[in-house]
């Protein structure tokens, strides 16, 4: 089987086949879905965690050419212009994605290399497991406005608690900022400003139904409000 880049210019009424996305994209048990960022309809970034690919089209999907930016991707970003994508690195790579030191690598629309590689810190304690060389709990970016990020560590355990961490130099430094998430909740959100974001956290129900909770903050995180 064979998977397609396909493309929609009036909401996803209709759609055009484009190109053949890479071997290997597709997986029959539909895990490590490609992820991928546009900078318009010809030119964009796709990456996948199995196999680890990280690559690049200037023709729809036509042809594709490697990225060099180490590690396994975890996540991209089209943010003011750029690239963005959160990769692992780590010695053991049988134990991917989540096996090591998470970087940010800042990547110029067209080019095949990162500008910029800046680790994201980790806050939780390090891992005794085998190839892990800092947390087993890896950092992604949930929201990115001009050089202000924000990213969340240890999203998918509920040992620690998601950890958030916000940058105000395009990932130069990093620090740490309250979680207003009940019980330490994993959030989704948006920075609409340097210091203007919301955060949407999902608690645990019942029957598949959760409560959902939406907070704002003007001060870059210092201060949370429930709307």
């Amino acid at each position: 089987e064979h998977s397609y880049l396909t493309t929609t210019n009036n909401g996803g009424i209709s759609w055009r086949v484009g190109g053949l996305l890479p071997a290997g994209t597709s997986n029959p048990n539909f895990a490590w879905a490609p992820m991928m960022a546009f900078f318009s309809p010809q030119v964009g970034y796709i990456a996948t965690s199995f196999p680890r690919t990280f690559l690049f089209t200037s023709d729809g999907g036509r042809t594709w050419s490697n990225v060099a930016v180490p590690g396994t991707p975890t996540a991209l970003w089209a943010s003011s212009g750029q690239l963005l994508a959160t990769t692992e690195r780590c010695s053991n790579y049988s134990a991917t994605p989540y096996c090591g030191t998470t970087y940010l690598s800042i990547v110029r629309p067209g080019s095949l290399t990162a500008s910029r590689a800046s680790r994201i810190p980790s806050v939780l304690p390090m891992s005794n497991s085998p190839g892990t060389t800092i947390s087993a709990y890896p950092a992604t970016v949930l929201a990115w406005h001009q050089s202000t990020g924000l990213a969340v560590e240890n999203y998918l355990s509920s040992l620690h608690g998601a950890h958030l961490l916000a940058t105000a130099n395009s990932g130069a430094t990093w620090r740490p900022f309250i979680n207003p998430c009940p019980q330490g909740g994993q959030p989704f959100a948006q920075a609409i400003s340097a210091s203007h974001w919301y955060l949407m956290c999902s608690g645990d129900g019942a029957l598949g139904v959760a409560p959902n909770w939406l907070y704002q903050t003007d001060d870059a995180g210092r201060t949370w409000t429930l709307v």
